[in-house]
């Protein structure tokens, strides 16, 4: 197989061979050979033998043995590989309404029986339609039922269970949590109050939650909730389990062209979403893109945002990451939506090379080098032309001359690099991504991460401690929120099979004659939405300190919008 990514390790996604019909077939020829009339019991009792013989012999390849703990008693659920998280969910649910079916209610997922959990398993247990195939090595999973927990009217931090660290800012942590009442995994991001109004920062906070607030795309990170306590802004967001597309880059160096295009395809229909309602982002950078398990792209950290804003209208905040910043972003005469442009060619110079263009250890040089250096392309690596034309054409000095001018990202689309690209494929998610992240392990540094989460955690429940001792004073009046677009699809499987139905035949019969039974199809799949999305999905945070330079600069000047 080639490798569509530089100096970077592919997991393998070889899986076995699907041969579910023709190995039905082979069952049932054998069974009836084995299982032939014969008046010797010797023989009968030898083809009892032969035929489990038979069925483990064609089974086992291809089945995933579930342990399932319920009362402290162990039952053993079979499931192929071939099949997925929500038909395992479905037999999981049929066993318990045939050993304790009061206990069916409660259950909202089912998780690692384990003292120390398992969440990467847990959290792609919670997802729908999702391969078991990913199993195939670990063959064996215990599991036990994830029971629903009240909470309160008043949103809280409480309401969460705090699993790990999975980003840092400089003035916030971002948590994978999840929720008691409905068992999923969300991303919360807690940002130290008391800091953003010392520091008069409240119009980031506005901006971030005003862009995921209003906008629902599949190439932005989504908004769930927001609520503010005492001492902290909360906002919990889409868990992207895939993690950061620059902590990937920084593995593989630089992408191959192929997958270089999918990302780039993707952060463009991002920033045309953001554009169409009049948002410029002013914050492109591999460290703000995020990868779900299926490959695909979320752009977040709005905190930089210039939101209503006409085409016609021109910003002077000064804000953004050194490596990326526009001509015009550093002559402070003024930007418009151009400068995302910019930032997209320098985005997609990283992508190739492995770094941003004019990138070097000294701001200043860097600075001097986007106002007055022609754009150099590394001699050692050769470039498709038309790549090369693309990246030349987004990084123009002149905005008014840059591509992209006249008819913004629908001109860079209708580049003749992407001509073999489909695009109307990864707008509908039907595109295969060239990569996807490892789905059962963490995509992300752990260990930068968890330096200091020790301190963090023992004042966040020192403060959640003294929030309970008293009302607070709110100072963002309009900051709380509850997305609408929520839905439980857990909740609307587990009623389905858990309605009363009338059993086949007795339609006829008089109503107190008839019996009813729970319509179970554990093996079933669930007729894919064309609009059902992946609610939870990857790691949001804040580019944490040491690996550019410091991005969250002259933030002061930003708060004087012209």
């Amino acid at each position: 197989m080639q490798s569509l990514v530089l100096s970077a390790r592919i997991p393998s996604t070889s899986i076995l061979h699907k041969k579910k019909s023709s190995d039905f077939h082979s069952v049932n020829s054998n069974l009836t050979r084995v299982q032939s009339p014969s008046g010797n019991k010797l023989n009968q009792a030898f083809g009892r033998c032969q035929t489990m013989k038979t069925l483990n012999s064609e089974r086992d390849p291809v089945e995933i043995t579930i342990s399932l703990i319920l009362n402290g008693q162990k039952f053993i659920v079979p499931i192929s590989i071939y099949q997925n998280t929500t038909d395992l969910y479905k037999k999981l649910i049929g066993k318990v309404l045939q050993v304790n079916p009061t206990l069916v209610n409660k259950i909202k997922h089912f998780q690692t029986h384990s003292s120390v959990k398992n969440y990467n398993i847990d959290y792609y247990l919670s997802l729908e339609l999702k391969p078991l195939e990913v199993f195939e090595e670990q063959r064996h999973l215990k599991l036990e039922p994830y029971y629903s927990n009240s909470v309160g009217n008043q949103m809280s931090i409480e309401d969460y269970d705090i699993l790990k660290c999975i980003g840092v800012g400089g003035f916030s942590r971002v948590y994978l949590v999840r929720k008691r009442d409905n068992g999923l995994f969300y991303a919360m991001k807690l940002i130290d109050k008391n800091f953003i109004l010392k520091s008069n920062k409240e119009i980031i906070i506005c901006n971030e939650k005003y862009v995921m607030e209003q906008l629902n795309s599949p190439y932005l990170a989504k908004l769930f909730y927001s609520f503010e306590t005492k001492f902290y802004l909360v906002f919990v967001m889409e868990y992207c389990a895939g993690g950061e597309l620059f902590y990937h880059l920084r593995k593989w160096k630089r992408l191959s062209e192929p997958l270089a295009k999918q990302y780039f395809v993707q952060v463009c229909l991002a920033i045309n979403e953001l554009h169409k309602f009049e948002i410029v982002y002013r914050d492109i950078k591999p460290e703000n893109i995020l990868l779900d398990l299926d490959g695909y792209i979320r752009l977040s950290d709005f905190g930089l945002s210039k939101p209503n804003m006409n085409r016609d209208e021109t910003a002077y905040s000064f804000c953004g990451s050194p490596e990326y910043m526009s001509p015009e972003m550093l002559k402070r005469e003024g930007h418009n939506y151009m400068v995302d442009i910019y930032c997209l060619g320098a985005l997609l110079y990283e992508f190739i090379f492995g770094s941003p263009p004019f990138y070097c250890r000294n701001i200043d040089q860097i600075y001097n080098s986007i106002l007055n250096d022609k754009l150099q392309f590394p001699p050692y690596k050769d470039i498709n032309p038309d790549l090369k034309d693309l990246i030349s054409k987004l990084l123009i000095k002149d905005p008014s001359k840059r591509l992209g001018a006249q008819n913004g990202i629908k001109a860079i689309l209708q580049h003749k690099w992407f001509q073999d690209c489909d695009i109307e494929a990864l707008v509908k998610r039907k595109c295969e991504i060239s990569y996807k992240p490892m789905p059962l392990k963490y995509n992300f540094d752990e260990l930068e991460f968890s330096k200091g989460d020790h301190e963090f955690q023992k004042k966040l429940y020192e403060n959640l401690r003294l929030e309970k001792q008293g009302k607070f004073t709110r100072s963002f009046p309009h900051f709380e929120y509850v997305n609408k677009r929520i839905i439980d699809y857990r909740q609307n499987i587990l009623e389905q099979l858990t309605k009363p139905r009338q059993i086949q035949g007795q339609q006829g019969l008089p109503k107190q004659q008839q019996k009813t039974q729970i319509c179970l199809s554990p093996v079933s799949q669930v007729k894919e939405h064309s609009n059902i999305q992946q609610l939870i999905s990857g790691s949001f945070k804040q580019s944490s300190q040491g690996k550019r330079f410091n991005t969250d600069m002259d933030l002061f000047k930003l708060m004087k919008q012209v």
